[in-house]
Order: C-alpha cells, then structure tokens, then sequence
C-alpha cells in the first residue's frame, strides 16, 4: 500500500494535503536479521535500569539469586541478569497448573471452607470447638484467616475455650503438614500473636 507524508508547516498552522511518498509499507519493515538489528550490543541504559529493578526487589525483601531478566533483540542480547540460570518462568508455570485444575475441576468451581461451632456463645465466649470442614481450597491464606476472625468477632464471639478441629482437607498458607496449617490459624485469630509477614497481609 503506497504511504503518504503529512506535513505541518510550523507557526503558521498550514496544513498540506496528503502527497504520495513513494515508499511502500515493506520498504518500512525491520527484519529481525538485519545487519543493524544483529549488530546491536549491551546497552548501558537499559543496564541500569535492570540493575535498579533488581535492587528494588531485593528491598522488598526478594533474593536476588532467584531472579532472571533476559532482554534481547534479534540475536543481540542487549542485557540480561543471571539469563544463563534455568529458572521456572512464572507465567509459563501457571499455565501448566490452570491446565490441570481445568481438567480437574468444572470451570465453575469454588472452594468452601466452611466453620461451625461445636458449643454455646455466651459473653463472647465460645465455650467448646470452633469447628472447621475444608474442601482443599489451595487459596486459603493470610488474608482468608483475618476474614475469618474478623466475622467470628461481628458474631459476638472473642475466645474459644475449646480447640480448633479440622474435618476435610484444609491447608493455609500452603503449608503441606496439617499441623502448621492449624498454627497459623490459630495464630490468625489473635493480632497479639501476629507475625510481620501477617501484619503485611492485615495491610
């Protein structure tokens, strides 16, 4: 398709009509394997700013080891961090998971975790078990836990003299031992006990 020019004349806000230029749309393509693309080198900006990405991340607290950054144009690498460590590409990982979950689970799907109480409420008391039935939710967190603490306490009920007892499956936190999953959720149930990493999920 034959491309045209527009141009402006400046100041004035004259405008000329569009003229054919002569060039073609193929005349205006890079190809990858041009020699200029090839011959492209480590660019020292873009450099920079990989080195201050990864820095950010190490002051979130991320380890700088588990980080890879591949930047490349044609068959010019123009910067890289650790590019030559095998790593698990996140984006390409939960595309092997939502593949199975799909093949596992109807489209529709939702998980219930759902809590009874084995006892009477009286003066914000629960005196007996809370009483939890998990059906696998892989999601149940931080996040969850404060959900749920907080609606036991619009429920009226403040402490539970009873234990925690857990039917179905039931992780948190993708803890695989049941055991530290209950910790965490007794430990959700009071701010006083509360974690950093706990008060960044409350945040």
């Amino acid at each position: 398709m034959p491309l045209g020019v527009l141009s402006v004349i400046f100041g004035t806000g004259e405008l000329r009509p569009l003229q054919p230029s002569g060039l073609n749309a193929a005349a205006l393509q890079i190809e990858w394997q041009s020699p200029w693309v090839a011959g492209l080198s480590r660019d020292p900006v873009v450099e920079a700013i990989v080195a201050d990405y990864v820095a950010g991340l190490q002051r979130q607290g991320w380890s700088v080891p588990d980080q890879g950054v591949w930047i490349q144009v044609g068959q010019s690498v123009i910067t890289e961090h650790r590019g030559d460590v095998p790593m698990p590409a996140a984006s390409l990982t939960k595309l092997a998971t939502t593949l199975a979950a799909l093949d596992t689970w109807p489209l529709d799907h939702r998980f219930e975790t759902l809590v009874g109480l084995n006892g009477t409420v009286q003066n914000g008391v629960l005196d007996g078990d809370l009483v939890i039935q998990g059906s696998g939710d892989p999601l149940f967190v931080w996040e969850e836990g404060i959900v749920l603490a907080n609606r036991l306490q619009e429920l009226g009920i403040q402490r539970v003299t009873g234990e925690v007892l857990v039917s179905g499956s039931f992780t948190m936190n993708f803890e695989e031992n049941l055991n530290d999953s209950l910790t965490a959720l007794k430990q959700v149930m009071s701010a006083s006990s509360w974690t950093r990493e706990t008060r960044q999920a409350y945040a």
